[in-house]
């Protein structure tokens, strides 16, 4: 045989006996992959376990329960807890309608109290907050103005702009 025909036979050797290299390493990896699923599944195995320990004792004690009470007894329970609810309810209503109670009567002075003259109202614009203003500009002089409108209420005027409350000589409003 001629050298290169020899040298083809080597590298079909080489390549057959990297084969079985492989297959062993192959081999050994699939080993490898059982043992480690088999502690896997062990670990759930002994988690299963002591959850079903746990429901087994859950399970005793509900039984305990059950047979200490009677149903007359769990019926006068269900009975004294629904009375306590409807108890609640009623005391809530109460509130609630009291509640609605002073919030109308609040309203109702609140509302008083903004139509009352500027003397009677301590936060009434004309007794000292120069960024409030209840006075319309005149055409001539909007500084010289001091007529003051104590019937119009607070919500009645626009007090959102910036100019408001620059100063009391530059008051704006919108009537």
């Amino acid at each position: 045989m001629s050298t290169p025909t020899l040298y083809k036979g080597y590298k079909a050797k080489l390549a057959s006996h990297e084969v079985a290299c492989q297959h062993m390493v192959l081999a050994t990896w699939e080993i490898d992959e059982v043992a480690q699923y088999e502690a896997f599944l062990i670990s759930i195995y002994g988690e299963n376990e002591r959850w079903f320990k746990m429901a087994e004792g859950e399970l005793q004690g509900f039984r305990k329960i059950f047979s200490q009470h009677g149903q007359a007894e769990l019926e006068d329970d269900k009975r004294y807890l629904q009375a306590i609810y409807e108890d609640e309810c009623e005391i809530l209503h109460i509130s609630s309608a009291q509640t609605d109670q002073i919030a109308k009567l609040l309203n109702s002075r609140i509302k008083q109290a903004f139509l009352k003259p500027a003397a009677a109202f301590p936060l009434h614009p004309s007794s000292g907050l120069p960024c409030i203003s209840t006075r319309e500009p005149s055409d001539s002089d909007p500084d010289s103005s001091n007529e003051s409108y104590p019937d119009k209420l607070p919500e009645d005027l626009d007090h959102s702009s910036e100019d408001s409350c620059k100063g009391a000589g530059s008051e704006k409003s919108a009537g």
